[in-house]
């Protein structure tokens, strides 16, 4: 399944991931972190995305560009973020 991630202020697409089908039932939190973390691996830049209310528990998501995302009731437990970009995020 198809799953984008978006910019909080224009809507526009940052990355499509593509997501394991048995994820389609699952909550958006989980979709969402699961996106986030393909996203990451892949190098994408998700600078000014909409990541609120992602399940990022455990994520590895190092050297990550998350400056100026939106990052609202996301969960970054345990998550790996070592010279990850996190400037002005929200």
């Amino acid at each position: 399944m198809k799953f984008e991630i978006r910019k909080l202020s224009s809507g526009e697409v940052v990355y499509t991931a593509d997501l394991d089908a048995s994820l389609e039932s699952a909550d958006y939190s989980v979709q969402l972190g699961t996106a986030v973390k393909i996203a990451v691996g892949a190098g994408a830049n998700l600078a000014h995305a909409n990541l609120a209310g992602a399940n990022l528990v455990g994520a590895y998501l190092a050297r990550a560009n998350l400056a100026r995302a939106y990052l609202a009731h996301a969960n970054l437990a345990r998550a790996y973020l070592a010279h990850a970009n996190l400037e002005d995020a929200n």
